[in-house]
């Protein structure tokens, strides 16, 4: 018989088993009691937009020239967690998440970090913050 069979035959034949058994399902209750629960728990996972128009620009453009510096500045904000972006032609879209529990604020507040209007579009980046709060839930 191996490790598994003698610890399963020690269990079996302890009398310590129904108290640990008993121990187990009472804590598990006192679990169950004990943590709060929410109907529609409110989760700030803040996220900031960055979009930056660049007319007449290549995707390929777009990117090297606007989506991939703007990213570079704002990883170095604090308290953020990812950084990705979409580049199209004319357009970049360059979306920050934050940790957990950082105020939408502090993300606008960071809007004086993003770099000004782009010798070659004569256009600024526009932030707008957003909420998973925010996002409407469809069911299909």
């Amino acid at each position: 018989m191996g490790i598994s069979g003698r610890v399963a035959r020690y269990f079996l034949d302890s009398r310590l088993t129904p108290l640990i058994a008993v121990l187990v399902v009472v804590l598990g209750l006192f679990a169950v009691l004990a943590t709060p629960r929410e109907e529609e728990p409110q989760v700030d996972v803040t996220m900031a937009n960055v979009l930056i128009p660049f007319p007449g620009a290549s995707a390929a453009d777009v990117e090297m020239l606007v989506a991939t510096p703007v990213e570079q500045v704002i990883s170095q904000m604090p308290g953020l967690e990812h950084v990705f972006s979409v580049s199209q032609p004319g357009l970049a879209l360059v979306t920050a998440q934050f940790k957990v529990g950082v105020p939408r604020l502090v993300a606008q507040k960071n809007d004086s970090q993003l770099p000004g209007p782009h010798p070659l579009s004569r256009t600024s980046a526009r932030l707008s913050s957003l909420s998973p709060s925010f996002i409407p839930l469809t069911c299909t």
